[in-house]
């Protein structure tokens, strides 16, 4: 076993490449020849590593990490070894999507219109948003009306025009951090307001994180 990276694996942008002793990669070459199984870890498609007679394998991660894995087969290897420690048998099982990962592109008007009439229940969902100009407040918008269509979307990405300045907010724009807890908790609990003594607790944590600063 070993976590580490093999050449001739395949790495997305979500995989941190790994350095030993200034190779950027280990050849299967390097293996023992005296094993049956290599079982590797970091990369997260699962993919088998040509260059020996026994299998060098990543298994990958059992749940997609990264947008850009919607589309890995995630997977498990049950191996079968005989009393000397010989391979005879492994298979691979797919692992079911329990939270399926989507991503939704485009201008405004697309997206809150997908949002309406997609089916989005139970998705982790990332939105890739093209603006013209930037606007205050379009990514809770933009939440809100995936969270009605049951969807959990974990981020919002912004693309400007190249050379777009962000919008300028003044003090007066900006939200009180009761307001922010209050509209934070309607939000989790179908619309209900903090009640008094929740509220006044709130108060008192914030107060001590001013004066501490």
């Amino acid at each position: 076993m070993g976590h580490l990276l093999v050449q001739g694996g395949k790495i997305v942008d979500s995989e941190r490449n790994v350095q030993i002793g200034g190779a950027t990669a280990t050849h299967a070459s390097d293996f023992p020849q005296n094993v049956s199984y290599v079982a590797l870890g970091h990369l997260h498609r699962p993919q088998t590593i040509k260059g020996t007679d026994y299998p060098v394998r990543y298994s990958g991660s059992p749940i997609p990490l990264r947008f850009n894995e919607t589309d890995y087969r995630k997977k498990v290897y049950l191996l079968e070894l005989s009393d000397d420690g010989a391979l005879i048998q492994d298979e691979g099982i797919e692992i079911p999507i329990f939270k399926e990962l989507c991503t939704v592109e485009g201008d405004e008007v697309s997206v809150l219109s997908g949002a309406m009439t997609g089916d989005y229940a139970g998705k982790y969902i990332q939105v890739k948003l093209k603006l013209n100009t930037p606007r205050v407040g379009i990514s809770d918008e933009i939440r809100k009306a995936f969270d009605e269509r049951g969807g959990d979307v974990l981020s919002v990405e912004l693309e400007l025009p190249e050379g777009t300045e962000a919008p300028k907010i003044s003090v007066e724009d900006m939200k009180r951090p009761e307001e922010i807890f209050e509209q934070f908790h309607r939000t989790k609990f179908d619309g209900e307001p903090p009640d008094d003594t929740l509220m006044q607790t709130f108060k008192q944590l914030v107060e001590m994180v001013e004066d501490s600063e």
